[in-house]
């Protein structure tokens, strides 16, 4: 049962990132007008990497993920570097991993439901 206990750990803790991930867009948007404001990003690989290796710090946190400010986008009058097209794109691209693993993980647990009913007969 090794594998299963792998496998929902890391769609756990992917789709805990692609929450994360979405909070900072969500975030973006809600400055959307804030003069200076510049875009954040979350590299999802490395925060990943950070809450697979990382389970817990002394202090009882997770691990910190991997936030950086978007330097690609060129900034409006005020400075401000949001886009609302990007981030409109950004989230689509999020919520579809998040739907994605949230399936995987809802057939897991269908595997394991059949198993166990397979046992029990």
């Amino acid at each position: 049962m090794k594998l299963f206990e792998d496998t929902f750990s890391y769609l756990e803790k992917g789709m805990k990132v692609r929450s994360l991930q979405q909070r900072i867009i969500a975030a973006n948007i809600a400055n959307i007008d804030t003069p200076h404001y510049k875009a954040k990003r979350l590299d999802f690989n490395k925060t990943l990497n950070n809450f697979l290796n990382n389970e817990v710090s002394n202090n009882g946190q997770e691990p910190k993920p991997i936030i950086y400010e978007d330097k690609k986008t060129v900034p409006g009058n005020d400075f401000n570097n949001v886009s609302l097209e990007t981030e409109i794109v950004n989230l689509q691209k999020v919520a579809f991993h998040y739907q994605a693993m949230s399936k995987l993980l809802k057939n897991k647990f269908k595997i394991m439901k059949d198993i166990i009913t397979e046992e029990n007969k």
